[in-house]
């Protein structure tokens, strides 16, 4: 417990601090009299988010040798250190509570059905329910939480890029999945300042939804698994 306070503590602490720096050191680099480029502190931003989160769009990248060596370090350290704490952080499990607690909700809808191996009138074992139903009860939550940010944020950036709703859904998609084509520019400075945080969002919230489905594969599979060890001792 007393770990899991110090973490909390540190959390802000380096991701603050992490941001802070891309921010002022970007800012610096790029804006000065060897710098044909003039970015302004919602660009260093919007990169330094750009970087840690992997998202990669290609629209500003670093001009001179020396940004180019501190982004190498800004990519190894917000991949390594940064952005894992981050979705380790109880900020992150507050997101994920809503999808955990719909979870639930499934889970007493639709519980485990248990067997009476023995067959001495009490359930002995639990067994998975159809996949259908099994997945459903796991990624029905986390799924829908994704596709409602993913329609929120692309409302958002209609608003502040004028962008037409599928672009930018296209946009918020390609966002979350990390591939980042940059084929669609944000153009204006609060589209660049919202895009910082929906990659930090979307990206997080798809890997969890990614975790989920590998949790749930496992946790049927082990389930099946002991399933059949325990009929093949009763058979022996």
């Amino acid at each position: 417990r007393r770990a899991c306070q110090v973490s909390n503590f540190q959390m802000p602490l380096l991701v603050g601090g992490y941001i802070l720096c891309g921010v002022f050191v970007y800012e610096a680099l790029e804006s000065g009299e060897t710098s044909d480029t003039s970015w302004t502190k919602t660009d260093a931003f919007y990169f330094t988010c750009m970087t840690m989160s992997t998202v990669g769009y290609g629209d500003i990248s670093p001009t001179s040798s020396v940004c180019q060596i501190f982004t190498v370090f800004m990519i190894f350290t917000g991949i390594g250190v940064v952005f894992p704490t981050l979705t380790g952080s109880s900020a992150a499990k507050a997101i994920s509570w809503l999808p955990g607690k719909g979870h639930e909700l499934l889970e007493r809808a639709f519980p485990m059905q248990m067997i009476d191996i023995d067959e001495d009138g009490e359930a002995d074992f639990p067994i998975p329910r159809h996949p259908i139903i099994y997945y459903s009860k796991y990624l029905a939550p986390y799924l829908l939480l994704n596709i409602a940010v993913q329609l929120i944020s692309a409302a958002i950036f209609c608003a502040l890029e004028g962008w037409t709703y599928s672009i930018a859904l296209y946009h918020c998609l390609v966002t979350a999945t990390t591939v980042g084509y940059g084929d669609v520019t944000i153009a204006t400075q609060g589209g660049r300042l919202w895009a910082s945080f929906n990659m930090l969002i979307g990206v997080f919230l798809l890997a969890e939804l990614l975790g989920v489905i590998d949790q749930a594969r496992k946790e049927r599979r082990e389930m099946i698994a002991r399933l059949v060890q325990v009929i093949r001792e009763m058979i022996r």
